[in-house]
C-alpha cells in the first residue's frame, strides 16, 4: 500500500549559495511533528539537499507537507524556530 501524502505543501528555498554543511536530525523531527507526523500519516518532510551538496540561492531544500493549513502554518512557524539545515558559505582565494 502507498502511502498518500498531504496535499498542502511548501517548498523551502535556500536563503544563500553555499555548501550544505549540516542536517539537524532533531530539529527535522520537531518540524515533522508540527506538521502532525507521526500521527498523521500524511504530514512530513522531504529533504532535498544532502551534506557537502553545494546549492545556489533559492535552491529548494526541503518541502514541507501537510494534510491541512493549519499544521502547515504550525510547520512554518517552527521551523523559523529552527537551524535545520546550515549553509557553509564558499570562499574563494583570489591569487
Amino acid at each position: 500500500n502507498d502511502i498518500k501524502l498531504g496535499k498542502v505543501r511548501k517548498k523551502i528555498l535556500s536563503k544563500q549559495e553555499g555548501k550544505i554543511g549540516h542536517i539537524d536530525n532533531k530539529a527535522i523531527a520537531r518540524v515533522g511533528r508540527a506538521l502532525g507526523a507521526p500521527l498523521d500519516k500524511q504530514a512530513g518532510i522531504i529533504i532535498k539537499a544532502t551534506k557537502g551538496q553545494s546549492i545556489e540561492k533559492d535552491d529548494e531544500i526541503l518541502e514541507l507537507i501537510a494534510s491541512t493549513p493549519e499544521r502547515l502554518k504550525n510547520g512554518l512557524e517552527q521551523l523559523k524556530k529552527e537551524q535545520v539545515i546550515s549553509i557553509d558559505r564558499i570562499i574563494l582565494d583570489v591569487v
